[in-house]
């Protein structure tokens, strides 16, 4: 993973020094970056809703763990458009959690 170039999008960061092969962007150049390859982003939250709300999302991949909880966050907040997403493909794994894939076409 340290050959592999790194993205960290910040609004307070100047520099990834820390981390090999690491730049430091911001929001609005992931469109560009986009165009010159295939983009993987680990975990949920703000990033992931601008990303969906701003059609820059091509894949989705829940993994759905067999264990319930009383609350919790949600994945999207209140949407205010549709996010459409079209099954792909189901892998289950023997720990019961099975990784979910969707793809999400460009509106």
């Amino acid at each position: 993973m340290n050959a592999l170039p790194k993205y960290v999008l910040s609004r307070t960061l100047k520099t990834a020094d820390d981390w090999h092969n690491t730049s430091v962007i911001s929001y609005d150049e992931v469109p560009a970056l986009r165009e010159r390859g295939d983009l993987v982003m680990f975990g949920c939250g703000q990033l992931a809703q601008d990303l969906a709300r701003d059609g820059l999302l091509d894949e989705l991949q829940l993994w759905l763990a067999p264990v319930v909880v009383g609350s919790g966050a949600r994945l999207f907040a209140e949407p205010t458009a549709l996010l459409e997403l079209v099954f792909d493909y189901a892998q289950p794994f023997s720990s019961g959690v099975v990784k979910l894939t969707f793809r999400c076409p460009r509106q």
